[in-house]
C-alpha cells in the first residue's frame, strides 16, 4: 500500500498528508513530516552482576525496551488563525487513549503501535510551526501485514519467515459435533485444548496475541484445559496436529521485526 510519495505518516488510520492538504490546491501541504527517528538499529537492556576478585561480570537478564519514535513535523497556515486551527486538528488526531497503529510512507508494509507522549516545540513564527513529537511504543516490534493459512489436514506444516516469534490466531469452524478440540504445536511441545460441546457451524477462536478463547464471539476462557499452554510460531517450519475431520482450521499471524 503506497500512502504517499512524500515523507508521511498514517496515525490511527488517518492519513496526515491527505488530512492536511488543501482540497482546492492539492500541491499545498500544510503538514510536512521532516524526519522520523527510532526505527534504526535496536538495542537491549542488559543486567549483569560483578563478582569480587574476578574480571568482567556475569550476565543475568536481558530485555528489549519500549520503542521511542521521534517525528519532526512542520505545520503551515494561510494566516495565523488558520495555523492555530491546523494545530488543534493535529492535537485531536494524536491524542488517542488507546495504542494506535502507525505507518510511515517509506515502510508502507509495516505497522508500529504507539501513543503520543512528549512534544518539543521548536518554533512558531510567520505562520509556521515546527515541533518534535515523541511516540512511545510499549510493544517494540513492528508488524507486517496479516498472513492467512488454511490448515486442511492433520498433521500439517506452515513455514513462517518472521525473525521474531509471531503470535498465532486460530479460527476454527466446526463441520461436525464434538466435545473437545485440541491443537498441538510440535516445535514448542505445547498444546491448546478446549473442552466444550461443539455443534456443527460453531466457531472457536484461539487468540495467542490477546490470550483469549472465544466461542461464537463470546469469551469462554474457562473452557481452556489446565494442561494448555499458549505458544508462539517459530521462524521456519511449524507443525500442527488437531482433531481430524471435525473442523476447518484457519491460521492468521503477523510477521514482526525490530
Amino acid at each position: 500500500m503506497i500512502i504517499s510519495s512524500k515523507e508521511n505518516m498514517i496515525f490511527n488510520n488517518i492519513n496526515l498528508a491527505e488530512e492536511f492538504t488543501d482540497p482546492d490546491n492539492p500541491t499545498e501541504d500544510y503538514l510536512i513530516v521532516n524526519n522520523v527517528s527510532g526505527r534504526g538499529i535496536y538495542g537491549k537492556e542488559n543486567n549483569s552482576e560483578f563478582a569480587a576478585g574476578m574480571s568482567g561480570s556475569h550476565p543475568l537478564t536481558s530485555r528489549i525496551p519500549s520503542r521511542i519514535l521521534t517525528v519532526d513535523i512542520t505545520i503551515k497556515g494561510k494566516d495565523f488563525n488558520h495555523l492555530r486551527k491546523k494545530i488543534r486538528k493535529l492535537n485531536n488526531i494524536l491524542h488517542q487513549r488507546d495504542i494506535a497503529p502507525i505507518i510511515f510512507s517509506d515502510e508502507p508494509d509495516v505497522v508500529y503501535r504507539g501513543r503520543i507522549s512528549d512534544v518539543d516545540e521548536v518554533l512558531e513564527v510567520s505562520k509556521i510551526y515546527q515541533g518534535s513529537v515523541t511516540i512511545e511504543c510499549p510493544d517494540p516490534f513492528k508488524y507486517g501485514l496479516e498472513i492467512t493459512a488454511e490448515l486442511r489436514d492433520s498433521p500439517t506444516s506452515v513455514k513462517v519467515d518472521s525473525p521474531f516469534n509471531a503470535q498465532p490466531i486460530f479460527n476454527i469452524v466446526f463441520t461436525k459435533s464434538t466435545d473437545n478440540f485440541t491443537i498441538n504445536h510440535k516445535q514448542s511441545r505445547r498444546h491448546l485444548r478446549v473442552i466444550y460441546d461443539f455443534d456443527k457451524d460453531d466457531k472457536l477462536t484461539l487468540d495467542a496475541t490477546n490470550r483469549r478463547v472465544q466461542i461464537n464471539g463470546i469469551d469462554r476462557m474457562h473452557t481452556l484445559s489446565h494442561s494448555s499452554a499458549w505458544f508462539n510460531l517459530i521462524s521456519g517450519d511449524n507443525s500442527f496436529e488437531f482433531n481430524d475431520d471435525v473442523a476447518d482450521v484457519e491460521l492468521r499471524y503477523r510477521e514482526r521485526w525490530l
